[in-house]
């Protein structure tokens, strides 16, 4: 691939993890008014999206690291990267939710 090839491909990634992230913040967000959540509930959503953002974003150069594996070896090792990110997608989100809701709705033991 040609550096302006490489180039390219790299804006064009960046543009749409921004736009998908946007638009996941953006549904989200009116879908929780939609439940009944009141307009300060935009902490929770964009705590998710932005732990999405982030770990979608390392996610790209793990899985690129691991592109010159044969597809089932790829398959295989690409399963703990995704495990790890979606982990992290959902503890910014629990602890955004946690945060935001106080102590009246927060957990008190792991079960």
């Amino acid at each position: 691939m040609s550096e302006t090839e490489s180039s390219s491909t790299n804006r064009q990634f960046w543009q749409l993890q921004l736009a998908g992230w946007a638009a996941y913040s953006a549904y989200g967000y009116l879908l929780s008014l939609a439940h009944g959540k009141p307009a300060g509930y935009w902490t929770v959503v964009l705590a998710a999206a932005v732990a999405g953002f982030a770990a979608t974003s390392a996610l790209r150069y793990v899985l690129r690291a691991l592109s010159h594996l044969p597809a089932v070896l790829f398959f295989v090792a690409a399963l703990g990267p995704v495990l790890v990110a979606t982990g992290i997608m959902g503890v910014g989100q629990v602890t955004a939710l946690a945060y935001w809701c106080g102590e009246e709705c927060r957990p008190h033991s792991v079960l």
